[in-house]
């Protein structure tokens, strides 16, 4: 009895993982890559905000070196 339950549950789980994949594939099948001009805006937008933080963030250190010389 246990031997037939056990195998419907992996015939169960089988059939669900063969459910997930196919659908998967079918959803990837969906995706479009992005035009060479929308990977040209995000890759400049990506590398405006690197600039933007790495400012931000120099001006912090300066702030915390000259905080920490007055206190030193």
């Amino acid at each position: 009895m246990a031997k037939v339950a056990q195998e419907m549950i992996s015939q169960s789980a089988y059939r669900r993982a063969s459910s997930y994949f196919g659908e998967s594939l079918g959803e990837l099948k969906k995706v479009q890559p992005p035009s060479r001009q929308e990977t040209r805006l995000q890759t400049l937008v990506v590398l405006g905000l690197i600039a933007m933080f790495s400012a931000v963030l120099a001006v912090m250190d300066g702030l915390f070196n000259v905080v920490m010389s007055w206190i030193v």
